[in-house]
């Protein structure tokens, strides 16, 4: 497995966002994607998600607040990319989602 040396702004979502998806991180081929929180010597958070080629790889967030690096990789186990996600703490209990789909937050 490739080694993450730098990491890209996956975005900043809210700690009550049941998924998070950047519209730039797309499946490259159809098939099973893994994604990896990184830290130091050690992977854990391990989530598989099947996408059709082209489509939005969207991830369940569970990821503490503040940021975490990630990895994802391809079904051939190729890294597709590593990032940071920012995860904040909303000021009041989590609102029911109103929009389905929602847009990156400049944080």
């Amino acid at each position: 497995m490739a080694c993450c040396n730098e990491f890209i702004d996956y975005g900043c979502f809210s700690l009550c966002d049941e998924t998070i998806s950047n519209p730039e991180v797309v499946a490259t081929d159809a098939g099973i994607y893994t994604l990896q929180a990184v830290s130091f010597l050690s992977y854990s958070n391990v989530q598989t998600f099947e996408a059709e080629a082209l489509e939005v790889l969207t991830w369940q967030n569970t990821f503490a607040v503040g940021y975490t690096n990630i990895q994802i990789t391809d079904p051939d186990g190729e890294l597709i990319g590593c990032y940071t996600v920012k995860i904040t703490r909303p000021a009041d209990t989590c609102p029911e989602l109103s929009e389905p789909e929602k847009e990156l937050s400049p944080c």
